[in-house]
């Protein structure tokens, strides 16, 4: 038999918030994960030019992006029991909750009124953000701060060159561009030289 509806619509909430709440934490988490990669690797670009620089504005919005990707293929699932357990530990109820969702694979006479207790206290209404608390606000600014030195960070971190890397790779591309340019001469005068 299934739950009364007040109690499943209680419990269904509980869920979803607890999964949103779950899935915010984890992209915060990864995000500011990547924010130090990124950092790492944008000093090691400016002060070593041991990497290419490739940190620029437009590649800061693959941190969020990638911190929702992996987000969502971390975050913890929530089963309805594990919602019936927050709301008993937040209402103090002796696990009334979770018993009335282990009703359906137990015996015993007192099923009936179990399902009527929860379905009493579950139309008292609960407010989903009193049981799964998140401060969404305060990650968003941590986010929002992260951003911001990392934006200054690209701005304003020189460019250094201690090994000799950036100008060799500088040659490099002189050198490929050169090439290219003798290849593409070379095709013309070929194509000067061929009978018509």
């Amino acid at each position: 038999m299934a739950l009364p509806p007040l109690t499943e619509k209680l419990l269904a909430g509980v869920a979803r918030r607890w999964r949103w709440a779950e899935l915010g934490k984890r992209f915060v988490q990864w995000s500011c994960w990547l924010a130090a990669l990124f950092l790492l690797g944008l000093m090691v670009a400016r002060l070593s030019a041991l990497l290419p620089d490739v940190f620029t504005p437009p590649t800061l919005l693959l941190i969020p992006a990638l911190g929702a990707v992996l987000a969502w293929l971390t975050y913890r699932r929530v089963a309805r029991a594990e919602a019936a357990r927050m709301v008993d530990r937040f209402q103090g109820n002796h696990d009334l909750f979770l018993t009335a969702v282990h009703l359906d694979a137990s015996a015993g006479t007192y099923q009936e009124r179990i399902r009527e207790r929860a379905e009493a206290v579950a139309s008292q209404g609960e407010r989903m953000a009193e049981v799964v608390p998140w401060n969404w606000r305060g990650s968003l600014g941590r986010l929002f701060i992260v951003a911001i030195i990392l934006s200054i960070a690209i701005r304003w971190l020189p460019q250094w060159d201690p090994f000799g890397k950036d100008e060799e790779r500088q040659w490099l591309g002189r050198q490929e561009d050169r090439l290219e340019a003798l290849e593409r001469e070379t095709e013309a005068q070929l194509k000067a030289l061929a009978p018509s």
